[in-house]
């Protein structure tokens, strides 16, 4: 004889049973809702057959399977978009009305339990917690997140969560329905045709770091790094942007800018690893200052290279003074050739300091070396400035 069930009903005899399991599950899932799929058992008369329990049994099984399967998907596709595996404009809006309900779901636990905890502590005898295994709080973003991964994997419980966690992880569930949210809406704005950019996503925790050769190791941490806009709403590329594709299709092998580029490097480097090219080998140099302490500048009046030439002074002469603004050699040694600078040239003793334009010590290396020049290289200089005050055409 098979056992008898009340129909339309899951007799619960014991809890390790199927009908314990499943109506235990479909409970948890649904929240106590009843727009679920019903078993059909209307047909099952008060005496049931071993035979058709059986199939009844295996029926119920399969049906939680399969939805078993639908929420470790959408388990797993939490967890991949947490990590940020997963970009937010990679999601289908089914799939982002799904995170929205699986997180205000969460919400809904997270705070049912902090109830219930409360309602358990207030009775407990000597009005202290109850549960084990509580955490520290840790306020850090990038702990928190980590936290929420472990979590919802199961592998922390409820039970395990301090009350400060647990206001935490409802806050960040909360964010993230957010910014789900904000993004369905900005879909539906580029549909309308409302002009947009295009940003790279930034990472949210860690360090980005790199080796510069005159500063050493430069850290920048992640979480004060804005998403930097690529593509400008009218279509063409940030200039940051066009830089880095520049550099790698030119085969930039070195990068050597003012220190003041040093924090913004690590923008860079994050688009190197994005687009998985070969970052250059970076030699920031400190600033070079005016006689009055500020920065030199062609909009402030300051002299070019080619004034410097027209008024007269030696190209080997302004070389070898901008040489000596912020570097120095192993010697004591001032006066270098071109070919003698490029070999005794050595980036790690550039200053770290900012150095300050000497218009004295240049005339000093001017006349240096003129004085060195032959009577007949000399002439060959002069000859062109005295035309233009003197007659130098007699027969002498």
């Amino acid at each position: 004889m098979g056992k008898h069930i009340e129909e339309k009903s899951l007799v619960v005899i014991n809890e390790g049973s199927i009908f314990y399991r499943i109506k235990r599950f479909f409970r948890n899932l649904f929240n106590g809702k009843n727009e679920i799929i019903q078993p059909q058992v209307s047909n099952i008369n008060n005496e049931v057959q071993d035979n058709e329990k059986e199939t009844f049994v295996e029926s119920l099984k399969n049906s939680l399977k399969n939805i078993e399967d639908e929420e470790t998907k959408l388990l797993k596709l939490q967890k991949q978009y947490e990590k940020g595996e997963i970009a937010t404009d990679e999601l289908s809006n089914e799939q982002i009305l799904s995170l929205k309900e699986l997180y205000k779901k969460q919400i809904g636990n997270l705070e049912r339990s902090n109830e219930n905890r409360k309602r358990k502590i207030l009775q407990h005898k000597d009005g202290q917690s109850f549960w084990k295994g509580t955490m520290n709080t840790e306020n850090d973003e990038t702990k928190l997140l980590k936290l929420q991964r472990q979590y919802d994997s199961g592998n922390i419980k409820v039970d395990d969560l301090s009350d400060s966690q647990m206001k935490d992880l409802i806050k960040l569930y909360k964010k993230q329905i957010s910014e789900l949210s904000k993004s369905n809406e900005t879909r539906k704005r580029i549909a309308n045709g409302e002009k947009y950019v295009i940003r790279q996503k930034m990472p949210k925790e860690g360090v980005t770091s790199y080796i510069d050769t005159v500063y050493g190791e430069i850290k920048v941490e992640n979480s004060a790094l804005e998403d930097q806009i690529l593509i400008k709403s009218d279509g063409f590329p940030t200039y940051n942007f066009a830089n880095v594709i520049d550099d790698h299709l030119m085969e930039i092998t070195h990068v050597i800018r003012g220190k003041e580029y040093l924090d913004q490097t690590a923008k860079y480097n994050l688009l190197y690893e994005a687009f998985g090219w070969e970052k250059p080998v970076y030699v920031h140099v400190a600033m070079v200052l005016g006689e009055d302490g500020t920065k030199l500048s062609k909009r402030n009046g300051d002299a070019s290279f080619m004034d410097l030439y027209n008024d007269g002074y030696l190209p080997e002469a302004i070389v070898n003074y901008l040489a000596f603004l912020g570097w120095s050699p192993d010697s004591n040694k001032e006066i270098f050739s071109l070919d003698e600078l490029i070999a005794s040239f050595d980036p790690r003793r550039i200053s770290k300091s900012s150095s300050s334009y000497d218009v004295k010590k240049l005339n000093w290396y001017n006349a240096k070396y003129i004085k060195s020049m032959s009577l007949d290289d000399y002439m060959s200089l002069v000859l062109p400035f005295l035309k233009d005050v003197y007659d130098v055409s007699d027969n002498g």
